[in-house]
C-alpha cells in the first residue's frame, strides 16, 4: 500500500513515521523530535570516540579538494568532545548524479545548523560517500532535459569492471569528452562558458569517480561546513576494524537481531522491507572484487564464488588488514555509529524504511540507534512551468504529483479532439452492411477477383478517416500551444513519470541560473514551513 505526498511516493510506514505515529516511532530508539535529539546528545556525551584519528583521516581526504577550506575548519571543530555530526550519504555519481544527492546534502547541512541551536554544541554536517560501491550502471551517466523529454548522456571512456567507485579511474581525455557531451545537450546561457571551465578544472584534478564527485560537491558547497567522508578510504577503514571484528564475532547475533527487527515491524502493522539479503553475513570482502559473505555453521564465512574463510582467519585478517572488508546496508549504520558521534542520520524514504529494522541490530552490539530524520524533497519550478501552472490554475504540489498529467490526458481524450473520429466510426458502421452486400454481389460475379472488393472497402475507410483526422487536427491546432506547454512542464516536473530530483542532474539548473542556485535552495529550505517537501520557484 502506498501513499503519495507532494511529488514523492512514500510507503505507509514513511507516512506514519513522518506524522510521528507511535507504531512507527516505536521501532527506533529516539523520536525524530527536539526531545529525542536532546536525549541522544546527552547519551553521546557519555561515549568516547577516536576523535584525533578520525579528524586526521577526514583532513587527509578533504584537503585534496580545491574548495576544502571550510571543510578543514569544520573538521578541526570535530575534535571538541561535545561535538557531534549529522550524517547521510549516497554513492558517488558523475557530475554528482541525480539532484536527490543535492537535496540530501542540503538536508544534512540545514539540519546540522538547526540541531546546533538545539544542543548548544558544535554539530557538523558529514556526507558519507559510498566509495566501495561498484554498480557502474547506476553511476556512469546523467540525465538532462531535452526537447522531447529526458536525455541520457553516458560516459563512454575507460573503465574496469567491478572496481569500487573510489578506485575507478577516469582518464582526463575520456572524462573531458563526457563533460563536453553533457554540455552539448544544455542550451547556451550566460553561465555556460564559465560553468564548463570550472567543471573541466575540477575534472583535471580528479583521478577517480569518487574524487570527481568530491571535487564537484565541495565546489557546490564551498560556503558550507560540509565534510566529505569516503567509506573506501584506507584511513577510515583502519578505524573501522574493531566494528568489522565485532560483526564477524557476533554475526549470529546480528542476523538473529535483524529477524527480530523484521518481526517487530510486522507486529507494528507494516509490510516487509524488500531488497535486504537476510541470508548473508552483511559483510563484504574484496577478492579483489567485492563479494558478499555468507555464514557457515562453524562460524566461518563463504563468498558467492566459493571462497571459504574460517572464523579465526577472518578475525586475524581484519585486524591485520581491514581494507578488504566493507559493510552493507545493515552493517553500515553500525560502522557509522562506531566511527562518528552521530547526533542524527538523514535518510530518504527507502533508507528510513530499512532503518526501521535495525533497532535490535544496534542493541546486539550494545549500541543505541541515532535519531533518523527524513530528508527534504525538492522540486525546482522555473518560470515557464510557473506560467503553465498559473494558466491551468494548478498548484505546484498538485502539478508535481500528477495533476499536470491528468490535465494533459483529459485534453487529448476530450470529445472535441475526437469529433471527426467519432463521426467517421459512426459512418463506417452505417455503410458497412451496404458495402458487404455489394462485395458479395461482386464475389458471385467474379470469384477470382474477390480481393478487389476487400481492397475497395479498405480504401473507403482510409478516405473517411483521412477527412476525420483533418477535422480533429483543427481542434488540436487550437490547443497546440497549451498541449506543448503542458508536455514541456510535465517533462521538467515529472520526467519519465517520477520526481524531478530522482532523474535530472543539478548541472541543468547550474547552467540556467549559475552556481548561486545552491545557496538559493539552501535559503528556501531554511525558511520553509513544510518540513518534508518544498517547491522552489526560479
Amino acid at each position: 500500500m502506498n501513499t503519495t505526498i507532494g511529488d514523492v511516493e512514500l510507503s505507509t510506514f514513511n507516512t506514519a513515521y513522518k506524522n510521528l505515529h507511535p507504531s512507527a516511532v516505536s521501532l527506533f530508539d529516539y523520536a525524530p523530535s527536539k526531545a529525542g535529539i536532546k536525549e541522544r546528545h546527552a547519551a553521546l556525551l557519555k561515549k568516547s570516540f577516536k576523535r584525533e584519528e578520525l579528524a586526521e583521516a577526514l583532513f587527509s581526504f578533504n584537503k585534496q579538494f580545491l574548495y576544502s577550506e571550510k571543510a578543514i575548519e569544520a573538521i578541526e571543530r570535530l575534535k571538541d568532545k561535545e561535538a557531534s555530526v549529522v550524517v547521510g550519504g549516497q554513492q558517488a555519481g558523475l557530475l554528482t548524479g541525480p539532484m536527490l544527492v543535492i537535496s540530501k546534502a542540503l538536508s544534512i547541512i540545514t539540519q546540522a545548523e538547526e540541531l546546533q541551536k538545539t544542543t548548544g554544541s558544535p554539530v557538523l554536517p558529514v556526507f558519507w560517500i559510498a566509495g566501495e560501491d561498484h554498480d557502474w550502471l547506476e553511476i556512469n551517466h546523467v540525465w538532462v532535459p531535452g526537447e522531447h523529454g529526458p536525455v541520457k548522456v553516458r560516459y563512454k571512456g575507460y573503465k574496469k569492471d567491478q572496481l569500487p567507485a573510489s578506485e575507478q579511474k577516469l582518464p582526463s581525455k575520456d572524462l573531458s569528452a563526457f563533460i563536453s557531451e553533457v554540455f552539448k545537450h544544455l542550451e547556451e546561457t550566460e553561465h555556460s562558458a564559465s560553468l564548463l571551465r570550472t567543471v573541466n578544472q575540477l575534472a583535471e584534478r580528479s583521478a577517480s569517480v569518487s574524487m570527481f564527485f568530491g571535487e564537484c560537491m565541495r565546489w557546490l558547497f564551498k560556503d558550507t561546513d560540509l565534510i566529505l567522508l569516503d567509506a573506501n578510504d584506507e584511513q577510515i577503514r583502519a578505524l573501522e576494524k574493531d566494528v568489522f571484528a565485532n560483526i564477524i564475532a557476533d554475526n549470529y547475533k546480528i542476523r538473529t537481531a535483524l529477524a527480530e527487527g523484521e518481526k517487530n515491524r510486522k507486529d507494528a502493522g507494516f509490510s516487509s522491507v524488500e531488497g535486504i539479503n537476510t541470508k548473508s553475513s552483511h559483510l563484504f570482502y574484496h577478492l579483489p572484487h567485492r563479494e558478499l559473505l555468507f555464514p557457515l555453521p562453524d562460524g566461518g564465512m563463504e563468498s558467492k564464488s566459493g571462497h571459504v574463510f574460517s572464523r579465526d582467519l577472518l578475525m586475524k585478517s581484519v585486524q591485520a588488514e581491514p581494507f578488504p572488508f566493507s559493510s552493507n546496508v545493515v552493517t553500515r549504520p553500525l560502522t557509522q555509529e562506531t566511527l562518528l558521534p552521530v547526533l542524527a542520520f538523514i535518510g530518504g524514504p527507502g533508507e528510513v524504511n530499512y532503518w526501521s529494522l535495525l533497532k535490535p541490530v544496534f542493541h546486539a552490539l550494545d549500541c543505541d540507534m541515532p535519531p533518523v530524520l527524513l530528508r527534504q524533497h525538492l522540486t525546482i519550478i522555473d518560470k515557464r512551468v510557473q506560467k503553465t501552472l498559473k494558466n491551468e490554475n494548478i498548484s505546484a504540489g498538485s502539478g508535481a504529483s500528477g495533476e499536470l498529467q491528468r490535465r494533459l490526458e483529459n485534453i487529448i481524450n476530450s470529445p472535441a479532439f475526437r469529433e471527426g473520429q467519432t463521426a467517421a466510426q459512426s459512418m463506417i458502421e452505417e455503410i458497412k452492411p451496404m458495402h458487404q452486400e455489394l462485395a458479395q454481389n461482386w464475389k458471385e460475379k467474379r470469384p477470382a477477383e474477390k480481393s478487389f472488393a476487400e481492397n475497395n472497402w479498405q480504401r473507403i475507410q482510409n478516405e473517411i478517416f483521412a477527412l476525420a483526422n483533418r477535422i480533429d487536427s483543427v481542434e488540436k491546432e487550437k490547443a497546440g500551444r497549451r498541449l506543448r506547454n503542458l508536455e514541456a512542464s510535465l517533462q521538467l516536473l515529472q520526467p519519465k513519470g517520477i520526481p524531478q530530483e530522482r532523474v535530472y542532474s543539478i548541472f541543468w539548473l547550474l547552467n540556467l541560473h549559475g552556481p548561486e542556485i545552491v545557496n538559493d535552495m539552501s535559503e528556501s529550505l531554511q525558511t520553509s514551513t513544510e518540513p518534508f517537501q518544498h517547491y522552489i520557484e526560479l
